[in-house]
């Protein structure tokens, strides 16, 4: 029972650590930034060092995803939970919406995301065949 004060000290000490150091502006805000992954991360060769027909090739070649589709994984993942965190808002920034949630629903839009599904596919997978035969 020796350490009871100082258990009771350190317990609020880190109450006062997360409700006035670390999640003060998390509380005013009500938007927290989560960690949900670094889709770039699973680039194999680094946009830095290497030309861009190089990567795609190797990202081709192990059959990893493409640059383009990691970098459009990452804008439309990277956004912060808006209010209190419950089930809706975290429902709302886990999934996507559905094009029926949206007035902005256009079809020519999502033709175009699956042309550029199809044109990826293609070029993943057939272009190897070719190179093949």
């Amino acid at each position: 029972m020796e350490n009871s004060p100082r258990m009771k000290e350190m317990f609020v000490e880190m109450e006062y650590w997360i409700e006035e150091v670390i999640g003060k502006k998390r509380i005013t805000e009500k938007k927290v930034h989560t960690y949900k992954g670094t889709p770039k991360k699973w680039q194999i060769l680094d946009d830095d060092c290497f030309d861009r027909d190089q990567i795609e090739k190797l990202q081709a070649a192990t059959d990893s995803p493409m640059p383009e589709q990691l970098e459009a994984w990452k804008e439309k993942h990277d956004k912060p939970i808006i209010g209190v965190i419950n089930n809706a808002n975290v429902q709302k920034w886990r999934d996507d919406p559905r094009f029926n949630e949206s007035a902005d629903f256009d079809a020519e839009l999502l033709g175009y995301d699956r042309e550029e599904k199809k044109r990826l596919f293609l070029e993943r997978y057939e272009k190897p065949k070719e190179l093949t035969e």
